[in-house]
């Protein structure tokens, strides 16, 4: 049903002319206030603070009608003024009043100054004629201040409404380019920020209205994300983007929990949460810096490769330790995977895959990046069976944040394994070459089911077997030879293990021979 016309003061546009006739010195405010009404009438976001503004300019002029100055000749002017005014609040409210819910949030506190303006425009000249007390005013502003904070929860009950969630997609879909990824970072950006406000105000036990506004706001963000392949802007996470936390950890190691929960009350998550930082400054700053990286990642690969980053946490929102957070991934880790799968699995089409993720972070990405921690725990399995390589860059936030080397650290204790001879000895410096290192004991991983050296129980054992031997020994398993252990293949990775860092293969010199 079409809404009634709105009425100014109870009046119509019509009879204002009317009654302001024997006023010809007015004509210009009744013409201005006039199609005030009517851009009242379409208006949507902050309606109640135009559509007050506009009962202000009739009061107005009201009042300057039955002004009778000393002298008289005042009152010519108090006319122009009064006309003057409600012409220039009505050409202002006609910047604003015709933006769209959406443009109206973007460009609220714009708004608000220009509304806030108007209102004392309107003020000073109802003072500048004495037509009403300094106290009326003073009314007038308190009032406002109940129908600005209306106008707000409107605009917030709008963002929060999962049927407007399409409407908001395809105004941010009107843009093009750059414009539409300022624009789209821009909203993203106040929604998440509201997102916080919204899960801080009190939720009504009666109605759960509060509830309903998070769980449809969360909704619609993350609609925007997923329809534009984008991530949030800001991927430090503390407005309540992370929900539902499990009590138990899905999977624990000695520095390390994992915990499902849910992202934007849309997707399951893996919550990692590190134990060994502490939810500090110096924590927020590498974090932050590092974040920038896996963002970049994300806009290169679209997680075809790479597991997508969702962001992190110092564990302000859950009482934890500080976390990252990516999407959850029902088949596990590659080793886990290949395992209950053996059947199934194409080995070559896996490991190819696996190398192409490396190429993104050696090759494509600018500058170029170390992973420092390639192994199947590392890789997890989509739910198309196609690996994404995770963790890239957080060993290395984890030294740079405790200070200490990973390779000395009690998490890296039994990872020689798969870490190339240079990285445990020495300044234990990672590089491209010792992720090449890593690929090919992942490789043998993947292959056999079992870690490097499976045989071998202590760490140290492992250290001293490989200063003895540039590789480990040839599985002769007739399973492992099937699953893709040929001649070419065991040349290749032997190759991967060369000791001198500089004369193993680059990952597209492996690609080319693994599509050979």
């Amino acid at each position: 049903m079409a809404e009634s016309p709105w009425l100014s003061l109870g009046k119509s546009a019509a009879q204002i002319v009317a009654e302001f006739t024997p006023v010809p010195g007015l004509g210009p405010g009744v013409d201005a206030l006039c199609t005030f009404i009517t851009i009242c009438q379409g208006v949507a976001a902050n309606r109640r603070s135009t559509r007050r503004l506009c009962d202000l300019c009739h009061e107005l002029l009201l009042a300057v009608e039955k002004y009778r100055p000393t002298p008289p000749n005042t009152l010519d002017a108090a006319f122009k003024s009064v006309n003057a005014c409600i012409v220039s609040v009505k050409d202002r409210a006609g910047t604003w009043a015709g933006r769209s819910w959406v443009g109206g949030f973007l460009h609220q506190a714009q708004i608000q100054g220009e509304i806030n303006q108007c209102k004392e425009d309107i003020g000073n000249c109802f003072l500048k004629f004495q037509l009403v007390s300094a106290g009326t005013t003073s009314q007038w502003q308190a009032d406002f201040a109940i129908v600005v904070r209306s106008d707000h929860a409107e605009i917030i009950a709008y963002l929060c409404d999962i049927q407007n969630g399409q409407e908001i997609l395809k105004e941010m879909m009107s843009f093009q380019g750059q414009t539409l990824s300022g624009k789209l970072e821009e909203l993203m950006g106040m929604m998440q920020i509201l997102l916080g406000e919204v899960r801080n105000t009190q939720i009504n036990p009666q109605t759960n209205a509060q509830t309903n506004q998070y769980v449809g706001l969360a909704h619609n963000l993350y609609e925007l994300q997923k329809s534009t392949n984008t991530l949030l802007p800001n991927l430090h996470l503390f407005s309540g983007e992370i929900t539902d936390v499990g009590n138990r950890a899905v999977f624990r190691t000695a520095t390390v929990d994992i915990f499902k929960g849910r992202y934007l009350q849309e997707v399951v998550v893996a919550v990692k949460v590190l134990r060994a930082l502490d939810g500090n400054e110096k924590t927020l700053k590498r974090f932050s810096d590092e974040a920038q990286i896996w963002e970049k990642v994300w806009k290169l690969d679209q997680g075809k490769y790479i597991l997508p980053f969702y962001g992190f946490s110092l564990g302000e929102d859950i009482d934890f330790y500080p976390f990252t957070v990516s999407p959850w991934q029902e088949n596990g880790t590659a080793l886990s995977y290949v395992k209950e799968n053996d059947a199934n699995v194409n080995y070559r089409q896996l490991i190819r895959a696996i190398a192409n993720g490396i190429r993104v972070l050696h090759c494509l990405m600018k500058p170029s990046i170390v992973h420092g921690d390639i192994r199947a725990a590392n890789i997890l399995i989509d739910s198309q069976g196609n690996p994404l390589i995770a963790d890239f860059g957080l060993s290395k936030v984890l030294e740079d944040v405790t200070e200490t080397p990973f390779t000395q650290s009690t998490a890296a204790a039994n990872l020689c394994r798969w870490f190339a001879p240079e990285v445990y000895t020495g300044k234990g410096m990672i590089s491209f070459a010792s992720d090449i290192y890593s690929f090919a004991m992942t490789v043998l991983e993947l292959l056999t089911h079992a870690p490097p050296y499976a045989s071998i129980k202590h760490p140290q054992e492992v250290v001293l077997v490989k200063n003895q031997r540039d590789s480990p020994p040839k599985p002769t398993d007739a399973r492992v030879i099937e699953r893709g252990l040929d001649k070419h293949l065991w040349t290749l990775l032997v190759e991967c293990w060369n000791r001198i860092p500089g004369a193993r293969p680059g990952i597209e010199e492996i690609l080319e021979s693994l599509e050979g």
